[in-house]
């Protein structure tokens, strides 16, 4: 035994020696290194009035919060040895809310917690950190329900640097306990992540990574006090492994291979599957050419659905000189729904792009492509299922589901995750378009502007269907002056033949021009864009209008942006305007006081849609040493073709920073 603690004795001087070495700090058996913290205390009053017809709700909010908060560093014995990281938090809270027409609501809350991180041997080849933390909230709904909720995590993570092989792992546990006090009602969650990762170069041309990690959530729900008694629990767990590999086949790295191979597995409540590699090969050829290949397989399986699907891709390029890149290229995709469709699709075709300086400080590009498409679908049922097709949605561009013939009762629309379920006429709008619909986001809903949706629908494709796309687009763009005149040109026309059991009514025939200019001077900057779009789904023309300006002049700083859209739709006979202006003012009246005020006014109107809303906030800031004093006003309108919403609110925090 005595043995044993000697070696340990003679550990803790070998590392304490090694500290003394690479670290002139001094050795101390605790040491607190830096103290902070922050008192905040905040009062909001909110009045909101939501006009539906001839009815009108009316609500008012009082809203009271405090933040306690420290934060410290310090360290045992030495900062490399053990180097500790403590904050604590406590936040009353109390709000009451009065209603025309329904009881008033009062809730308080109470929350509370700290966190915790040690660090040990920062420094050295192998260290690692723990941490923990645990929180304890109770909130009192009326005095008739009280809600608690406690959870606790704790971790840990170590590194191993070396040369041959550098290692790093983390294991973290999360435990959250919601329970109503007085009752047997309670929900739990548990979840823990495991994490590894392990590098290696076995030459100079070669790295090498693998990453695997395990994570397991798992729930319940207990309500014995229910008549209805019900257990329900839920469990889920995650399995991902993932390789990834670089070899150069020179020093210069002229030739190079990638691959990535990804494989995860999901078991329990929700199931799913699914296998990717992603490879691809650039070489660096004599004569200024460029090779590039790839292929990317995807296997998944989500309940009865399975799907295989694998791409191909080459080019060769070619640059002459500085103005002149030539590129030919070929692409071929298969994706196969097991017992529902095979889809392939073959591409191919040729590019230039061309750039030259010209006089007065411009520039010219011009550029051409042509490319040609094969498609075939063949469907086994009558009904086509599409699950998780994703979209990213953008104000100013319509986007229409990729598939004709869709059933629009059973479109879903939800986010990355999953787990949320966006909501028809309120967070998107569908507008058909004869075999086509089109999905547009409502600037008042819960889905961001240029953010991806995933989308499950059915559609009617049955046989076999197939068709030649032809795509030609030519582009050109001059800027003058040192970019302050910019003008630019876009065509595109895609045509169809040997056309085969498909219906020329699905086939976007289109031609579509956009031609536009810009200016810029100094910090304003503005444009006018008109396109025209002659398509066989969706035809429009368009004029839009943009200016934007930023000036920060001594102790004033003003912005302003402002858009406009005007959509003729031809098969609708019936326009879509879109117009947006946002400003934002800032003037500092003296070195510790503030203004700051801003505003936003957006319109849209057009076919089953008409959202008006505005919003403006006005916040004075005081500083005094570490004291801030704030306070202001928020006001919001909102108007659609059901609702009318009237927001208000005052607030005032007080700060104090140590």
């Amino acid at each position: 035994m005595k043995s044993k603690r000697y070696i340990l004795y003679c550990f803790l001087l070998i590392s304490l020696a090694g500290f003394s070495q690479s670290d002139p700090a001094p050795f101390k058996f605790w040491q607190l290194t830096s103290l902070s913290g922050q008192v905040l205390l905040r009062g909001n009053y909110y009045m909101n009035e939501l006009t539906n017809g001839d009815v009108t709700t009316r609500q008012t909010d009082a809203f009271f919060n405090g933040i306690f908060q420290i934060k410290t560093k310090s360290f045992f014995v030495h900062p490399n040895f053990m180097d500790v990281t403590f904050n604590a938090i406590y936040s009353p809270e109390t709000r009451r809310d009065n209603y025309v027409g329904i009881p008033d609501y009062t809730e308080t809350t109470n929350s509370g917690g700290f966190n915790f991180a040690a660090a040990f041997l920062k420094k050295k080849p192998f260290n690692f950190t723990t941490t923990a933390s645990m929180n304890d909230v109770i909130q009192n709904i009326e005095n008739i329900t009280r809600l608690r909720t406690k959870s606790k995590q704790y971790g840990a993570s170590l590194n191993y640097s070396n040369k041959i092989l550098p290692i790093t792992a983390s294991y973290s546990n999360e435990n959250i306990v919601q329970q109503t006090i007085g009752s047997d009602r309670k929900f739990t969650l548990d979840q823990q992540l495991f994490q590894a990762t392990a590098s290696r170069m076995f030459t100079d041309h070669n790295h090498n990574t693998l990453s695997y990690y395990h994570t397991e959530n798992k729930s319940s729900e207990i309500d014995s006090s229910s008549t209805n008694y019900q257990y329900m629990t839920a469990l889920n767990t995650i399995d991902n492994l993932q390789l990834y590999d670089d070899l150069s086949f020179d020093k210069k790295k002229n030739y190079l291979f990638t691959s990535t191979l990804n494989d995860s597995d999901e078991k329990g409540t929700y199931k799913f599957k699914r296998f990717q590699a992603n490879e691809h090969l650039v070489c660096i050829l004599p004569k200024n050419f460029t090779f590039t290949s790839g292929y990317n397989l995807d296997l998944s399986q989500q309940d009865e659905y399975k799907v295989k699907a694998q791409s191909t891709q080459a080019s060769l390029s070619h640059q002459l000189y500085r103005s002149l890149r030539t590129r030919v290229f070929y692409e071929y995709d298969q994706t196969n729904q097991i017992n529902a469709f095979t889809q392939i699709r073959n591409r191919y075709g040729i590019d230039f792009m061309y750039t030259k300086k010209i006089v007065y400080s411009g520039t010219l590009n011009l550029n051409y492509s042509y490319a040609r498409e094969n498609q075939s679908l063949t469907t086994i049922a009558p009904d086509l299922a599409v699950v998780r097709e994703e979209y990213v949605l953008i104000d100013g561009q319509i986007i229409l589901l990729r598939r004709p013939d869709v059933n629009i009762n059973t479109i879903i629309v939800r986010n990355a995750t999953g787990s949320i379920i966006y909501q028809l006429g309120i967070d998107y709008d569908l507008i058909s378009h004869g075999s086509y619909i089109e999905i547009r986001r409502i600037p008042t809903g819960i889905i961001q502007n240029n953010t991806s949706v995933y989308i499950d629908y059915m559609a009617a494709q049955g046989g076999t269907n197939k068709y030649n796309m032809y795509l030609n687009s030519a582009s050109g763009s001059i800027s003058l002056f040192k970019n302050f005149f910019n003008f630019y040109c876009n065509v595109i026309n895609q045509n169809y033949n040997n056309i085969n059991n498909t219906e020329p009514n699905v086939l976007n025939y289109y031609t579509r021009v956009v031609i536009g200019t810009r200016l810029e001077y100094k910090f304003v900057k503005a444009g006018a864009e008109y396109t025209y779009y002659a398509s066989s789904i969706v035809p429009y023309e368009s004029m839009s209008y943009f200016i934007s300006a930023q000036k920060t002049y001594q102790n004033l700083t003003l912005s302003i942006n402002g858009n406009y859209i005007d959509y003729q739709m031809t098969d609708e006979r019936s326009r879509r305007e879109d117009f947006s202006v946002s400003t934002k003012v800032a003037y500092a009246f003296l070195r510790s006081l503030r203004g700051d005020v801003d505003y936003a006014y957006r319109t849209m109107e057009g076919q089953g849609t008409n959202v008006t809303y505005q919003t403006s906030k006005v916040q004075l800031t005081y500083s005094f040493l570490k004291f801030f004093v704030s306070g202001g006003a928020t006001f919001y309108w909102n108007s659609n073709n059901t609702y009318k919403t009237n927001f208000r609110g005052l607030f005032i925090q007080l700060t104090r920073n140590f």
